[in-house]
């Protein structure tokens, strides 16, 4: 009875190994899960913020455009020749804002985005490497018990 003692606590032992490996990865693929859920709201967060951006610099665009239009007329150019030119050019910088706008937010946006992806891959390493580690806390733990036990199993040939 007394010998058997020493093989349960081994055998006790690898359990609780095991069980503490998986609970690990467990864990750790938990919070990369949670890090993947908050990079995904950040990138939605980046998307809204960017849309609200482009809407501020087009409504301050066409503020300025229509302050340009009004000095030009008021000015007596009108709005052809050069004047024009001048109206065109300035359309066309105000659109290149608002669209350069809503690219940098894009960018950020897909940032986040490749940061869930990235968090979600970590978490599903997390998760194998933890059953790997319950894996072979389970044999290194029955090779100690069997190096315990003093049993010879090797096949013998008469």
């Amino acid at each position: 009875m007394a010998a058997a003692i020493p093989l349960v606590l081994i055998a006790g032992a690898t359990a609780l190994s095991a069980y503490g490996k998986v609970q690990e990865g467990q864990a750790a693929g938990n919070v990369a899960d949670y890090n993947a859920g908050v990079a995904r709201q950040n990138a939605n967060l980046a998307a809204s913020i960017g849309a609200a951006r482009e809407s501020a610099v087009r409504s301050q665009n066409r503020a300025a455009l229509g302050t340009q239009a009004s000095a030009l007329s008021e000015a007596g150019i009108g709005l052809e020749g050069s004047a024009a030119d001048v109206m065109r050019q300035s359309t066309i910088n105000a659109e290149l804002d608002a669209l350069n706008t809503r690219y940098e937010a894009q960018l950020q946006a897909r940032n986040f985005d490749v940061q869930a992806t990235q968090s979600d891959y970590e978490a599903r390493q997390a998760r194998y490497r933890g059953y790997v580690g319950g894996a072979t806390s389970i044999l290194s733990g029955a090779s100690n018990l069997y190096t315990a036990s003093g049993a010879n199993w090797t096949s013998k040939t008469p």
